[in-house]
C-alpha cells in the first residue's frame, strides 16, 4: 500500500504536483470535466510535456529546442554509456516524475532538520544506483544510496550546470534537488539531474518525522515503487479532485507501514521532531 506524503512531515499541505504543460502551464485536472487532456512527453529529452503539437511548437520555439539539443542529449548520451542501455534515460525521466513528490517532500525534511538558511546555498545532492534489469517496473529502477548536504559552488560536475526549469519570484522560497546516478562503469562521468522546488514559509515551520528519517523513508519509497498518496481537493465544475479518488479509499495507512518486514512490529504512532529555531 502506497503511505502517505505526511510520513515526512506534518505539514498541514505537503509539496505535491499536478501534470502541467510544460508551455501553457495548463494542470490536466483543469482542463476539463472528462479530464480528457493528455500530456505528451518531448522524445527527445523525455523531461518535457505538452497538452497539444501547438504548444510544443511553441516551447521548441522559445528555447526548449537549445535546452533539448544541448544539454539533455549530453546527458541522455551520459546515461547511455554509463548504464550500457540506451533506453537508460527515458527510464530514469519517468522514475524522477514518479517519485518526484517524495523527493521534494524528502528535501525539504532535510531543509527543516538543518535549521533556518541551508535552501538559500545548498542543494540536497541524492545519489542513486540504476538497476538495468528489463523485468523490474521503471518505478523500481533506481536505488537510493545516500543523500547529504552539497554547496550550490561546488555542484558542476561532467561540466554540467544547474538545468534552472524557471525563475523564481523574488518573494518565492525554493530549494534545490540534485539527482546523481552511481553507475559501475570505467566512465568516471556520473550524469546529474537539477530540479527546483518552491515552498513556502510554513512548510519550513513543520515537524520532521522523527521516528523514521528522511533517508530511510526515501530508501524503502525506491526499493518498493511507492506512489505517494496526496489530494489537495476538488475544483468547482470538475468532477474528480486532484488525486482521481484512489487516495480516499479507505485503507489502513499505518498497518500499511508497520506490515514492512524491515520495521520493527508495534511501533507507536508517528513523534516529530520541532522544527530548528
Amino acid at each position: 500500500m502506497a503511505p502517505l506524503l505526511s510520513e515526512f512531515h506534518d505539514a498541514a499541505f505537503p509539496l505535491h504536483t499536478h501534470p502541467t504543460c510544460d508551455c501553457c502551464k495548463q494542470m490536466r485536472r483543469c482542463a476539463g470535466p472528462d479530464g480528457s487532456m493528455k500530456l505528451s512527453r518531448c522524445k527527445e529529452c523525455q523531461i518535457a510535456r505538452y497538452c497539444s503539437r501547438e504548444c510544443q511548437v511553441d516551447a521548441w520555439k522559445h528555447g526548449h529546442k537549445e535546452e533539448c539539443k544541448k544539454d539533455f542529449q549530453r546527458k541522455r548520451n551520459n546515461a547511455t554509456l554509463s548504464s550500457g542501455n540506451p533506453q537508460a534515460w527515458a527510464e530514469f525521466a519517468q522514475w524522477r516524475e514518479y517519485h518526484h513528490d517524495s523527493l521534494t517532500n524528502a528535501a525539504l525534511s532535510h531543509y527543516i532538520m538543518d535549521g533556518p538558511g541551508p535552501e538559500a546555498d545548498y542543494i540536497l545532492h541524492v545519489i542513486i544506483s540504476y538497476q538495468n534489469n528489463p523485468e523490474l517496473p521503471v518505478e523500481r529502477k533506481f536505488n537510493f544510496q545516500g543523500c547529504c548536504f552539497v554547496h550550490k559552488d561546488k555542484t558542476a560536475s561532467d561540466n554540467q550546470h544547474p538545468t534552472i526549469p524557471f525563475i523564481p519570484p523574488v518573494d518565492t522560497m525554493w530549494g534545490l534537488l540534485m539527482l546523481r546516478h552511481l553507475v559501475r562503469t570505467r566512465n568516471p562521468m556520473l550524469p546529474v539531474f537539477y530540479r527546483i522546488f518552491a515552498f513556502a514559509d510554513e512548510h519550513l515551520k513543520a515537524n520532521v518525522n522523527q521516528q523514521v528519517l528522511p533517508a530511510h523513508i526515501l530508501e524503502k519509497i525506491f526499493r518498493k515503487g511507492r506512489k505517494q498518496r496526496f489530494c489537495c481537493g476538488k475544483l468547482p465544475g470538475i468532477p474528480t479532485c486532484c488525486c482521481g479518488g484512489w487516495t480516499h479509499e479507505k485503507r489502513n495507512t499505518a498497518n500499511d507501514y508497520d506490515s514492512d518486514e524491515d520495521l520493527d512490529a508495534g511501533q507507536s504512532s508517528l513523534q516529530f521532531i520541532p522544527a530548528t529555531t
